[in-house]
C-alpha cells in the first residue's frame, strides 16, 4: 500500500496487473458436456480436454482401418532403412546459431529452466550441450524426459472463456530439446521448402502469411473487372496441429528425402511424448501425448506444412477453379488455412470433395 504514496505509477501498474489477471480467471470449465468448478478442478478440465485431443479417436481410426495398417506397415519398412544412415554430428557453430535463433522471453520449461539460461551460462555448458545433443544425433533417439511438454491453455480471444474448446495449448518443450530442434530445422528445410507446393505461403522463408492473400485479392480484382461472380471458400481444420497421426506425418517426411537419422530423432521426438498443463501457477500431473505436433514447436509448422501437402497438391493437378489468364489460383494456404477459388459451383463442389476425402483419410 505504501507504493500509492511513494510510486503512483508503480502502484498504478500494479492494479491494472491486478485486474487484468482477474478478468482471466475462471471458476468453472465446459469440457465437451462436463462443467467442472474449483481452481483445481479447472485445472484437471483442462487436462482432461487436451488429453482427449492428443488421443486417436478409435472411430477415425478404424474408419480408414485398412490405409492406416498400411502406413503403419510402411514405417516399419522405412524405420529399418534409415537406422543405420548416420548423419553428421552437430557444430559449436550450428550450436550458438540455434541458441541464438530461439525466441526469448518465453516461460521456463518443465525444470524451470529457460534459453537465457543457457545464452548467459558460459562456454563449458555449450561444449555440454554440444555433447548431449551429439550423443542424440548418433543414437537417434531423445530422452523421454527431453519430452516433457509443459502447456499452457491461451484463450483464443472469440467464444465464451469457459468452454476448453475455445483455449489454445501452447506447449514449452525442455531447452535441450528445442536447440535440438532448431538444429535439425536448419538441416531438413531445404528439402521441406523443395516439397512444399508454391500455394503454401505460412511460415516459409522469404515470405509472409500476407502473400497467401495475393492470389484471393487478384482473383476479386479480375471478376470484379470483367462482372464476374466466384466462389471462395475458407477451410480451417479444428485443432488441426493437435490430430496429426504420427505414423502418417513420418510417412511424409520420408518421402519429402529426410532419410536419414535426421528422420528416427523427429519419430524419437514424438514417442512416448508427454505434456503437463500449467495454469493459475499449478501443474497437473503429465499425461500422454499420442498424436499432432507441438504448438508453438520449433519443428511443428513445418512437419505440418509436409502432412497436409498432399491436399495441396491435388487441388494443383486437379486444375479445377479459377484461372488468371492460363495461370491457374485455384488453391492459397497459409499453413493449416486453406483458401479454395472457383468461377464454376461444380468445380468448387467437387474442390471441396476432395478437402473432404482427404481429412478423413488422414485424421484432420
Amino acid at each position: 500500500m505504501e507504493t500509492r504514496t511513494k510510486d503512483a505509477k508503480l502502484f498504478h501498474h500494479l492494479v491494472k496487473s491486478h485486474r487484468k489477471n482477474r478478468g482471466n480467471a475462471i471458476m468453472d470449465l465446459h469440457v465437451s458436456d462436463v462443467c467442472l468448478s474449483g481452481e483445481q478442478n479447472v485445472m484437471e478440465g483442462f487436462k482432461l480436454h487436451f488429453r482427449n485431443l492428443a488421443t486417436p479417436e478409435e472411430a477415425s481410426v478404424l474408419e480408414n482401418l485398412q490405409y492406416h495398417q498400411a502406413v503403419e506397415y510402411e514405417i516399419g519398412l522405412i524405420t529399418q532403412i534409415v537406422k543405420d544412415k548416420i548423419i553428421p554430428p552437430a557444430t559449436l557453430e550450428e550450436l550458438q546459431k540455434a541458441i541464438k535463433s530461439i525466441d526469448k522471453g518465453k516461460s521456463a520449461d518443465i525444470y524451470g529452466i529457460t534459453v537465457e539460461h543457457i545464452l548467459h551460462a558460459g562456454k563449458n555448458l555449450e561444449w555440454l550441450f554440444l555433447n548431449l545433443i551429439n550423443i542424440i544425433f548418433k543414437e537417434g533417439k531423445v530422452p523421454d524426459m527431453l519430452k516433457e511438454g509443459l502447456l499452457t491453455p491461451v484463450f483464443k480471444i472469440k467464444g465464451e472463456k469457459n468452454i476448453a474448446a475455445n483455449y489454445r495449448g501452447i506447449t514449452v518443450l525442455p531447452v535441450l530439446n528445442e536447440v535440438t530442434e532448431t538444429i535439425t530445422k536448419v538441416r531438413i528445410n531445404p528439402a521441406v521448402l523443395v516439397t512444399q507446393n508454391v500455394t503454401q505461403r505460412g511460415f516459409t522463408a522469404g515470405s509472409v502469411p500476407a502473400n497467401a492473400a495475393l492470389p484471393v485479392e487478384e482473383i476479386y480484382r479480375e471478376a470484379k473487372y470483367n462482372n464476374q461472380e466466384y466462389e471462395l471458400v475458407l477451410l480451417d481444420a479444428k485443432s488441426a496441429f493437435d490430430v496429426v497421426i504420427h505414423s502418417h506425418l513420418m510417412k511424409r517426411l520420408y518421402h519429402a528425402g529426410i532419410d536419414n537419422k535426421h528422420w528416427t530423432i523427429i519419430q524419437s521426438m514424438h514417442t512416448n511424448a508427454t505434456s503437463a498443463v500449467k495454469w493459475n501457477g499449478q501443474t497437473s500431473q503429465l499425461c500422454n501425448v499420442l498424436q499432432g505436433v507441438r504448438q508453438d514447436g520449433i519443428l511443428s509448422t513445418d512437419l505440418y506444412k509436409l502432412y497436409i501437402n498432399p491436399l495441396l497438391n491435388m487441388l494443383e493437378t486437379s486444375s479445377l477453379g479459377c484461372r488468371i489468364g492460363k495461370i491457374l489460383c485455384n488453391t492459397s494456404a497459409c499453413a493449416d488455412d486453406v483458401a479454395l477459388m472457383s468461377k464454376k459451383t461444380t468445380d468448387m463442389q467437387l474442390q471441396v470433395n476432395m478437402a473432404k476425402h482427404f481429412c478423413r483419410h488422414v485424421g484432420v
